[in-house]
């Protein structure tokens, strides 16, 4: 009897206890636009100075033009991306202009030029 409590059930007791420990700690979140507990499962690339947006998984492009958001597979030839000045985000949306009140805020068009010059 003693050898199946050493070899089952302390095995699960501690796999129970380490599950019940686990919960108690909040899970880091690399973008505050997901859910706290959990990353967001939809990856951008967001270009701040013409306010852009690049889905990774889905390859199309999200803009504002004429007043409302776009999709698109390419950008119009007026849109220019500056690929050495990007953001990853990790959102838990399919409509990432639902947050770009608060992504534009936090990477606000120019600044990481004016980072550079520093």
């Amino acid at each position: 009897m003693r050898s199946f409590t050493v070899v089952f059930v302390i095995p699960i007791i501690g796999w129970v206890l380490l599950m019940l420990v686990s919960c108690c700690f909040p899970t880091y979140v690399e973008e505050p636009y997901a859910p706290e507990g959990h990353r967001g499962t939809y990856y951008y690339d967001y270009y701040p100075n013409p306010g852009v947006y690049y889905d990774r998984g889905r390859h199309v492009y999200f803009y504002h033009d004429e007043g409302h958001w776009k999709e698109s597979p390419s950008l119009p030839s007026t849109f220019h991306v500056d690929r050495d000045n990007r953001r990853e985000l990790h959102l838990d949306t399919d409509k990432p202009y639902n947050y770009h009140p608060d992504v534009h805020k936090q990477y606000p068009p120019g600044q990481q030029k004016k980072k550079d010059h520093d």
